[in-house]
């Protein structure tokens, strides 16, 4: 029988749960929650509309199950009690109330209002640490929203930035490279950004900030792309860049893909057949130009690149995806899933999963989470350099392919070099019927196509 409430007043409910858990009613004085309610509340807020059995099972692991929903019963009913609020909706399953808002939702409109806006990690200094249930859920959804932040930090510089708006730009780039260090792709863009309005300095400041982090953390150097753009910026000496101004629309996206018409035809052709698209061309052919186009073309949102020396990490090809894939996972995905691919996203600092991971309960919780991931609007995923993957991972991703013995849902845009194709992926291109061939291959540009795209 749902919970009733004594006191179901109307008016605005503040819910935050970044950082310490808080209510504020109206324009009131915030009111702080306790650590128990605070997780019910997050819980509910992330995943409802939710069976009451399952957050009572997880805030009372230690309780049988009829004393855990007497608990929940009486938590509610008193939460409720004391705001003199409808915090949750009536009925069987739970969710939060019609008037109650959070900051757990998309946190892209925020961050365009202010870069600076929902700082906090979700439900403050509650540990995730432990092996129970709800400590291994926290984790993932910790994991979730950093991710989350991270693409709409990257989506608001980007956007300012092509608005020639490069101190507003710099304010979202800044704190996406202090949230996450290790982020390459980031500390790019605030290099880039730097150097655009003129600060050489900061630039090449912001290159050492991100190769100390990763020699520090990862016992690692920066990527060629890292390496190269730094480079690029030393050699540009003191001169200036151009004064930064905002471009027409035409030009902010400008036809980098020049010379490759047929082989995007081809490309067009299998994904609206549903097929795997497979993009084949030797080092420095463009393939990675011609993937990022065709991710923007398709609309692709679960993407990720291989790197040099990643084969000697096990699973480092589906730790990547799984960072990708959990931000865009929606509700009423069980919880083993979840577990597994928080712990694949950051194995460092989740303990691992009771169970063993052999291949079969990987594949199986991959094609729970892709066609998950499809219902919920992102159906396609995209590899770049797949010979770099390692062949654990692959074996997984094989299986799960069109075709495959365990197929998920959704379509695929995967990208290799031809003179090193893993052994596992020339084996199971092999046996695809030649009707459903994937490869689209990128020969080099004769003179006349080289040209012009010199010339775009």
């Amino acid at each position: 029988m749902p919970d009733e409430s004594p006191a179901a007043g109307g008016g605005r409910v503040l819910l935050r749960l970044l950082d310490q858990p808080r209510l504020t009613l109206d324009a009131g004085k915030p009111m702080r929650l306790s650590a128990r309610d605070g997780a019910l509340l997050a819980y509910v807020a992330l995943q409802a509309p939710v069976p009451r059995l399952r957050p009572a099972a997880l805030l009372w692991p230690d309780r049988p199950l009829d004393d855990a929903r007497n608990n929940l019963r009486q938590r509610v009913h008193r939460l409720q009690g004391q705001t003199g609020r409808r915090l949750f909706a009536p009925g069987d399953a739970l969710a939060l109330g019609a008037d109650v808002v959070h900051d757990l939702a998309d946190p892209l409109p925020a961050l365009r209002a202010d870069a600076l806006a929902l700082a906090g990690r979700l439900l403050g200094d509650l540990p995730d640490g432990g092996d129970d249930e709800f400590a291994t859920w926290l984790a993932a959804e910790r994991e979730r929203w950093r991710a989350r932040v991270r693409d709409a930090l990257v989506q608001v510089a980007t956007e300012r930035e092509a608005e020639g708006r490069i101190a507003e730009a710099l304010v979202a780039a800044n704190r996406l490279a202090a949230d996450e260090p290790l982020l390459e792709h980031g500390v790019r863009l605030l290099m880039r950004l730097h150097h655009r309005r003129g600060d050489r300095g900061a630039a090449l400041d912001a290159f050492d900030r991100c190769a100390a982090a990763l020699q520090a953390q990862l016992g690692a150097a920066p990527s060629d792309e890292t390496l190269a753009l730094a480079d690029s910026i030393r050699r540009a000496g003191a001169a200036s860049p151009p004064p930064v101004r905002a471009l027409p629309l035409a030009l902010r996206h400008p036809p980098r893909t020049v010379g490759r018409e047929v082989a995007i035809a081809a490309a067009d052709l299998r994904w609206q057949c549903g097929r795997v698209v497979l993009l084949t061309a030797d080092a420095g052919l463009g393939k990675t130009r011609v993937f990022d186009d065709l991710c923007r073309r398709w609309g692709v949102q679960v993407v990720c690149r291989m790197a040099p020396g990643e084969p000697a990490a096990p699973l480092a090809l589906l730790g990547h995806l799984a960072r990708a894939l959990l931000p865009r996972l929606p509700g009423g995905v069980d919880d083993e899933t979840r577990a597994v691919l928080a712990w694949l996203a950051a194995p460092a600092r989740l303990p691992r999963p009771p169970q063993p991971l052999g291949a079969d309960r990987l594949t199986r919780v991959w094609r729970t989470a892709l066609d998950a991931a499809c219902r919920g609007g992102a159906d396609a995923v995209a590899v770049d350099d797949l010979h770099w993957a390692d062949a654990a991972s692959l074996a997984v991703l094989l299986r799960l392919l069109p075709g495959g013995a365990d197929a998920a849902t959704g379509r695929w845009l995967l990208t290799c070099r031809p003179a090193e194709v893993p052994a596992l992926l020339a084996a199971w291109l092999a046996g695809v019927p030649p009707a459903d061939d994937p490869e689209v291959d990128l020969p080099p540009l004769d003179e006349p196509r080289l040209h012009a795209f010199v010339a775009s």
